[in-house]
């Protein structure tokens, strides 16, 4: 048995993931996969299908993509789980949790959701070019002043780029 930090592990699951999870992940892991294979086969076929008009494009285009990364997110956490990783997997379901809240988010607030995910986006890709800059790292610098020279709306929906904020904004997930 090894023993991560304070908990025990035994064969790559921690007794902390047996005692927070009431469930059969075997079974859950078989339901899940039929739905996975599902989504797999909408998001294979593309997004042409079902794109709103053009004014409401946007809002569409990013949630697309963070359906696709939802479903990478949850194929990665039913495989861990199958492979005895489950506590390995909770970056994953974390993310999990972010992506369907932002979702919601778009749902509800539309334009006002992607100007505010694209001014984070703006300044989170800012704390990225001065790490690679102190660190001498290269990057297309064309393509980072786009980034910098974005001139970007600002709004109160800004508040929602924190999850925390997010989440109670959305009042426990009822759209």
């Amino acid at each position: 048995m090894l023993v991560w930090g304070e908990i025990p592990v035994i064969a790559g699951r921690s007794m902390q993931d047996d005692l927070r999870m009431g469930i059969d992940i075997e079974a859950f892991n078989k339901a899940a996969i039929p739905a996975l294979e599902a989504l797999t086969g909408l998001l294979a076929r593309g997004a042409a299908d079902f794109a709103p008009a053009p004014a409401d494009r946007r809002p569409f285009l990013v949630g697309w993509g963070m359906v696709a990364a939802l479903h990478r997110q949850a194929a990665a956490v039913v495989t861990l789980h199958s492979k005895g990783l489950g506590y390995e997997a909770a970056p994953n379901r974390r993310l999990m949790v972010e992506y369907v809240a932002k979702l919601q988010w778009l749902v509800r607030d539309g334009e006002n959701a992607v100007d505010s995910m694209n001014m984070a986006f703006k300044y989170e890709h800012s704390k990225l070019r001065k790490a690679a800059d102190d660190g001498g790292y290269q990057y297309d610098v064309d393509a980072a002043n786009a980034v910098r020279d974005a001139v970007l709306p600002s709004n109160p929906a800004d508040t929602y780029n924190g999850t925390s904020n997010l989440l109670k904004h959305l009042g426990g997930g009822r759209v």
